[in-house]
């Protein structure tokens, strides 16, 4: 078994293969993905903490096999634990919760490249505090024409009430994220996203479509609501991407998504500098915005 440096200690978890590179373009190392963590992990973590997270582990980097996870048995235990009733069967099953900075380097130990968290905390989880709209487009479809969906989108929800910011998925969409105080179940939040998925196909079925499947996609933009579900996830805001060149999800301004050119423009170097700029979500924690639970 080839061993890539010494196992070493960070945030308290036992870190093993610190050298072992995970993306390779860049001979970004397992050890430099968890640094990475750790300087941005101030703007991070307010938007994570205390979710339940389904993971994409990647053990030997980005070029390696790779797997979806969501019950994280045999990580380290920065990595919580918790119990939840699955729906469909009313059975108790383990699912993991970030708790903490650690818990996102007990993911990195485990070889994890994204970080995909639910829209409610495990302490409201009938509750969703977030809204996510995800743009993803089809072949041929221009990044400009994703950026018109989620201006699309933005006033949309506006006239329900609801402001909103964009994510860069560090892919090739974005996601409209309106944030709001949990009062709506897991049904109500599901039905108001559809039917503004549905609408926009309706009004413009050339452009959109609201359902998944890929063989209608091409030349048009799936408006994924299908986020908005129990036990549905999303990418994390910060979380590095298995991709090419080591892109991260970036939150941004209304402005700046405005000026942008695609979808993977930061990644885990120049979000570093990002971070130490103003939080293009700043406002968004001064919101008291809801959907009407009735």
């Amino acid at each position: 078994m080839v061993k890539y440096g010494e196992n070493v200690l960070i945030e308290g978890v036992e870190f093993s293969n610190p050298d072992k590179v995970f993306f390779p373009e860049m001979e970004f190392t397992k050890k430099e993905v968890a640094v990475y963590y750790q300087k941005i992990a101030d703007r991070m973590l307010p938007l994570v903490n205390d979710r339940l997270v389904s993971v994409l582990r990647c053990p030997d980097g980005r070029k390696g096999k790779s797997f979806y996870e969501k019950h994280c048995r045999n990580f380290p235990d920065a990595m919580k634990l918790v119990s939840v009733v699955e729906r469909t069967t009313g059975q108790k099953s383990s699912h993991a919760c970030i708790t903490g900075l650690a818990s996102l380097i007990a993911g990195v130990q485990m070889g994890v490249l994204e970080f995909h968290i639910w829209g409610s905390r495990y302490s409201d989880l009938e509750h969703p505090d977030r809204i996510v709209m995800d743009i993803d487009p089809g072949q041929d479809v221009t990044f400009d024409e994703v950026k018109k969906a989620a201006l699309d989108i933005k006033d949309r929800l506006l006239s329900h009430g609801l402001r909103s910011v964009p994510l860069l998925t560090g892919g090739k969409g974005v996601h409209v994220v309106a944030p709001v105080i949990p009062k709506a179940d897991w049904n109500k939040v599901h039905d108001f996203t559809k039917a503004i998925a549905k609408q926009m196909e309706d009004d413009d079925p050339d452009r959109y479509i609201s359902q998944s499947g890929k063989a209608k996609r091409k030349g048009r933009i799936f408006i994924d609501y299908l986020r908005n579900g129990r036990g549905t996830t999303a990418v994390a805001p910060y979380s590095t991407r298995n991709q090419k060149g080591a892109p991260v999800a970036a939150p941004v301004t209304w402005e700046e998504l405005d000026s942008a050119d695609r979808s993977n423009l930061y990644n885990v170097t120049n979000m570093v500098d990002r971070v130490k700029e103003k939080d293009p979500w700043r406002e968004t924690h001064e919101w008291k915005q809801y959907l009407s639970p009735d």
